[in-house]
């Protein structure tokens, strides 16, 4: 089956938070997201603040995230506590194959709600639809060395640590350094169930 005919989820629901597809009425709140966590996006998504410094930015990057949803090639959604309805952070899924489903996870979260757990909630949510209901071959997620909050969340989600690529990225100053690559293939996935 070609993937862009593949069913894909657009809305996740976990005891505390909403991971969703972003839609034009989030503008707003996405780009102060972005402007509030500048030092830690542009990590994690080249220069993404430099990006998004308007409502109008925030528009444009929500209909390139629909393009590469509707092409099947990227998957990007908030994250929203459900009490509050404040859009905490952001979750993208990449599958890197779709013959076998294989797929690389990422995440960023608001530095105002970090040490919460909320990462690790939407993960292991994440996760679960990517071997349940993609049948996917394997998941993995990609840290820079220095990162061990993402380090110890892949952990968390039952990863195992599969290897290093020398100087492939940055730290949170800005120097190059290693990156980190954590997987967990499906067998592994249900025999932690």
């Amino acid at each position: 089956m070609k993937e862009y005919l593949i069913d894909f989820k657009e809305r996740f629901t976990t005891e505390r938070l909403i991971i969703k597809s972003y839609i034009e009425e989030n503008a707003l709140e996405y780009k102060d997201l972005v402007q509030r966590n500048s030092d830690s996006i542009n990590l994690a998504i080249d220069n993404h603040s430099d990006r998004i410094k308007s409502v109008e930015d925030a528009k444009v990057y929500f209909i390139q995230t629909k393009v590469w949803s509707i092409s099947r090639s990227l998957f990007i959604f908030g994250i929203w506590e459900r009490e509050s309805d404040k859009l905490v952070g952001q979750f993208s899924i990449n599958p890197e194959k779709w013959s076998p489903p294989i797929f690389d996870i990422g995440w960023f979260l608001d530095k105002e709600s970090r040490g919460k757990g909320y990462i690790t909630e939407s993960a292991k949510t994440i996760i679960s639809y990517l071997f349940n209901d993609q049948n996917a071959l394997k998941v993995s997620a990609r840290t820079s060395e220095d990162n061990e909050k993402s380090a110890n969340i892949a952990l968390r989600c039952g990863m195992k640590l599969e290897g290093r690529i020398r100087k492939a990225t940055k730290t949170k100053t800005g120097e190059i350094c290693d990156e980190l690559i954590f997987g967990i293939l499906k067998e592994e996935f249900l025999n932690n169930k």
